[in-house]
């Protein structure tokens, strides 16, 4: 009996043999067919999934804290905000005291003040569900102090340290404010965050040194992953997920990809009604284009910032068209 589509994807990121991250640095199978599916978080989440790192991670924030533990930290990362495939990266609580939501971008996104407060909600939601508190209760809830992350990687120029939830209001009154902070490489020298920016400013720099087709960038991948360990930047991380952290690059360097073709293609439509449905087409091309390459439903919706339905529906409508 021939094997199912499942097997057969088990068999091929299974065997070792199909794949080298070490040595000369080359990889020898092709991985579009299995990255995608099996490599489903960022390396910015995987790495601080350790109460170590997590920690580390703290400590940078608040190096004044010195009695703070590994056991004192919760992750409390949101796996699905309003059922729509969008994830939040890292979320954590030091004891009952803050909450920490960290976002990374590796684009310029003025709208993270937006997202981060409706993660900020369902954190909250959470919260009073896992404290018994009830939002009629006469007493006031006492809630953790809040803070705001996002760690920037990006090519592009973005001289910004604080962005403000009131900087998207029509008219500002005062009532509401949400500050996200921006950080850079360099803002923390000597931690995590620096390290977790130094591999992957590390990794774009060896792009745009080879190319960037697929076999370049597989190369550019692995010899930062080796530059990294040779010189004891995130090099305990490396060294026990090599291969994982090579897979879950390359799905974020592809997503990244398709992300760019979609926003330029886009916006070099003429008129507004014309940019809007050449923003249509493109994005259901973008789609398309995903869904062939083997991400699931869910990877696709969290990317477009559609829901799961609305993804099925471009499918069914869009499947016979070329791909970009």
């Amino acid at each position: 009996m021939a094997d199912s589509k499942e097997t057969k994807e088990t068999k091929e990121t299974e065997n070792p043999a199909e794949i080298t991250i070490s040595g000369d640095s080359r990889q020898t199978h092709e991985l579009s067919r299995y990255i995608n599916s099996k490599y489903q978080d960022s390396v910015f989440k995987d790495l601080f999934k350790s109460s170590k790192n997590l920690l580390d991670l703290y400590r940078t924030l608040h190096p004044e804290d010195s009695l703070i533990k590994e056991e004192d930290l919760t992750l409390i990362t949101i796996k699905n905000v309003l059922s729509n495939g969008v994830y939040n990266d890292v979320a954590f609580q030091a004891k009952d005291r803050i909450m920490i939501l960290f976002e990374h971008q590796s684009s310029i996104n003025w709208n993270m003040p937006l997202r981060l407060l409706i993660y900020y909600a369902e954190e909250i939601m959470g919260y009073l569900r896992q404290e018994g508190e009830s939002l009629h209760q006469k007493d006031r809830i006492l809630l953790p102090a809040v803070e705001f992350y996002v760690v920037y990687s990006g090519s592009e120029k973005w001289d910004v340290t604080r962005l403000c939830l009131s900087d998207s209001f029509k008219e500002k009154n005062g009532f509401l404010e949400l500050t996200v902070k921006v950080i850079h490489k360099n803002d923390y020298r000597e931690s995590i965050l620096d390290d977790y920016l130094t591999f992957i400013y590390k990794v774009k720099e060896n792009i745009n040194t080879y190319g960037r087709d697929e076999k370049n960038i597989r190369q550019a991948v692995l010899e930062a992953i080796d530059y990294c360990m040779e010189n004891n930047i995130l090099a305990g991380y490396l060294a026990d997920r090599k291969r994982e952290v090579f897979g879950m690059l390359m799905n974020e360097i592809s997503v990244d990809e398709f992300g760019e073709i979609r926003e330029r293609e886009g916006e070099s439509r003429g008129r507004r009604e014309g940019r809007k449905e050449g923003r249509r087409e493109e994005e259901a091309r973008f789609i398309i284009s995903m869904y062939r390459k083997g991400y699931t439903l869910e990877q696709i919706a969290g990317v477009a910032e559609k829901s799961v339905e609305e993804i099925e529906a471009v499918i069914s409508q869009k499947e016979l068209m070329p791909t970009v």
